[in-house]
C-alpha cells in the first residue's frame, strides 16, 4: 500500500478511477492533540457532484503504530472503493476534532478542508467490461483454416475437415 502524506494546503491524491485499498492518506494531528488535549476525529468526503459528504472510516495510532482513539498523533484513511468510484478533479474532505471524552460532551474545536482528486483509468473496470466479442475468434478461426488449407494443398493432402 503507497502512503501519502498530507501536506497542508495540498490536494489529496487519492488514487486511479476503481483502485481500492492501494493508497493511505496519512493526517499528522499532533498540533491538534497537543493544543486540545485527547479528542476524537472523524472525516468527511464529498466527491464531485455528490449532493452531501460520506463520512469515511479511519484509524488512528501512536507515533510507534499503536492503536489509540484518543491520544494518537496520526489519522490513517485507506482510500476504498467508494472513495474511488468516480473521476473526481475537485471532491473535498474534511478532518475534525472534537475535544471531550466519552464522560464529557463533545465539541467540535478544529477542523480541516483539503482538496481531494480521482484520476480517470483507461476505459470501464473489469467488472464493466464487455465480453470479448465473438468475431474475434471467429477472424482467428478462419485465418487458421485457410492457413491449414493452404499447407495441405501445397502438400497434395486431401484437406482437413471444415
Amino acid at each position: 500500500m503507497l502512503e501519502y502524506k498530507v501536506v497542508s494546503g495540498e490536494p489529496l491524491p487519492l488514487g486511479k478511477r476503481w483502485e481500492r485499498h492501494a493508497r493511505r492518506i496519512a493526517f499528522d494531528i499532533s498540533e491538534w492533540v497537543q493544543a486540545f488535549g485527547p479528542g476524537s476525529v472523524r472525516l468527511l468526503h464529498q466527491r464531485q457532484g455528490d449532493a452531501a459528504p460520506y463520512p469515511v472510516e479511519v484509524t488512528r495510532t501512536d507515533a510507534d503504530g499503536n492503536a489509540d482513539n484518543l491520544t494518537g498523533t496520526l489519522v490513517l484513511w485507506n482510500v476504498g472503493p467508494a472513495d474511488t468510484e468516480k473521476v473526481c478533479h475537485y471532491g473535498r474532505a474534511e478532518l475534525r476534532y472534537y475535544a471531550g471524552t466519552e464522560g464529557a460532551e463533545e465539541f467540535l474545536v478544529k477542523s480541516e478542508l483539503y482538496k481531494t482528486s480521482v484520476l480517470d483509468a483507461l476505459g470501464a473496470s473489469l467488472a464493466d467490461a464487455p465480453e470479448p466479442e465473438r468475431f474475434w475468434l471467429d477472424e482467428i478461426l478462419d485465418a487458421l483454416r485457410t492457413m491449414e488449407e493452404r499447407v495441405a494443398g501445397a502438400r497434395g493432402a486431401p484437406h482437413p475437415p471444415p
